[in-house]
């Protein structure tokens, strides 16, 4: 059994209640199948994280397709067009700062999981949207698109309208066995086979 390290700053402080008691569940189901589970806390300003990767995002977007945007920009959806619009305009200096902040955090992260095989977090703020035109808040994936820590998410149940809810498990930089076999014991125990509604 794995020996997991449960994150709950900012993830349990920014998920709902039906989320945060499913997480619960399923951390008490993990444990009672021999999983060595501790709380973890960390003092990290997860809004200066999440701001520090959006402008990092919205530069490196700009970069990547400069080229295209100049001549196509409204063959980008808006949103992405106000990304890279946000990107282009970044000073410097500001970019700069929001590395200084990634490469804080990768370190404060990298810590936080010695002694652990993975980190569990809710894999989202709320059970999936029921509608298609948008994949939920991403704002649980983006502390480890900032850090560079491999992550995978598990379903691990239904919320009462059917909707998905899941778990999202972090590993040790380059360490991605330990992640998938920590996964994979983990999928075992929760032996989640529902379906979501239509």
């Amino acid at each position: 059994p794995p020996r997991i390290g449960v994150l709950r700053t900012f993830f349990f402080e920014r998920c709902n209640d039906e989320v945060r008691r499913h997480t619960d569940a399923v951390v008490e189901n993990l444990r009672s199948a021999g999983a060595i589970v501790t709380d973890v806390e960390i003092p990290v300003d997860f809004d200066t994280v999440l701001a520090a990767q959006r402008l990092l995002m919205s530069v490196e977007a700009a970069a990547v397709h400069e080229e295209n945007f100049r001549t196509r920009a409204d063959d980008f959806a808006p949103i992405v067009r106000e990304l890279i619009e946000m990107g282009m305009i970044t000073p410097g200096v500001a970019y700069v700062q929001a590395q200084r902040v990634r490469k804080r955090f990768r370190r404060e992260m990298e810590q936080a999981i010695q002694g652990f095989d993975v980190l569990l977090t809710p894999s989202t703020p709320a059970a999936a949207p029921r509608s298609l035109s948008t994949t939920g808040d991403p704002m649980f994936q983006s502390p480890w698109t900032t850090c560079g820590l491999p992550t995978i998410t598990l379903p691990s149940g239904l919320n009462g309208d059917g909707l998905p809810l899941g778990i999202q498990l972090a590993g040790a930089p380059f360490d991605e066995e330990r992640l998938l076999a920590a996964a994979k014991w983990c999928e075992d125990v929760l032996e989640f086979t529902l379906t979501p509604v239509d």
